[in-house]
C-alpha cells in the first residue's frame, strides 16, 4: 500500500502497488501464451492446399527431372510424447510434401523414416536373470525424400 499525498494538502492511503498487478497480468499472458504454443505443436503441420497433389512413390521415376532430397520432420522432446503418433506421422509427411512442392515437385519418392523414441528402461539382475521393465514413447518422425519434377 502506498500512501498519496494530493494537491490540497491531503493525505490519501490504501493505493495499491501497480507493479504487483502489472507484475500478475504479464505472468497470465505468459501462461497463456506456452499453453497455446504447446497445444499448437500437438498437431500436425498443415498441408500446403498446392501440396496436395505430390504423389509419393516407392521406387525411383523414370523420365524425371531430379530436383533435390527433401526431409519432413514433426516432434521434439518436449511435446512429442503429447503428440499423438498419427499426428506425428501426418505431420512429417506433410512438411515433407510442402517442402517438395516449393522446390517444384510433383513426385516423391520416399527414401526413409525413421521415429525417434525417448523414455526409460531399467534393469534389474545380473547376466541371463535380468529383468527390466519401462516404456518408450515415440516423439518424433522424420521421412526422407528425393523430389521430382514428373511429365
Amino acid at each position: 500500500m502506498i500512501d498519496v499525498l494530493r494537491a490540497d494538502g491531503t493525505v490519501t492511503g490504501a493505493i495499491e502497488d501497480q507493479s504487483k498487478g502489472d507484475w500478475k497480468m504479464k505472468t497470465r499472458f505468459l501462461l497463456g501464451l506456452i499453453a497455446i504454443t504447446l497445444l499448437a505443436s500437438c498437431s500436425a503441420v498443415q498441408l500446403k492446399p498446392e501440396a496436395e497433389h505430390i504423389r509419393i512413390v516407392t521406387e525411383q521415376p523414370s523420365g524425371c527431372v531430379y530436383l533435390g532430397e527433401v526431409v519432413g520432420s514433426q516432434g521434439n522432446l518436449l511435446v512429442g510424447h503429447i503428440t499423438s503418433n498419427e499426428n506425428l506421422e501426418r505431420g512429417a509427411l506433410n512438411d515433407m510434401k510442402n517442402k517438395a512442392y516449393e522446390m517444384g515437385a510433383n513426385v516423391l519418392h520416399m527414401v526413409s523414416s525413421r521415429a525417434g523414441q525417448t523414455g526409460q528402461f531399467q534393469s534389474s539382475g545380473i547376466g541371463s536373470m535380468s529383468q527390466g521393465g519401462g516404456s518408450l514413447m515415440q516423439t518424433n518422425v522424420t521421412y526422407v525424400g528425393v523430389a521430382y519434377k514428373c511429365p
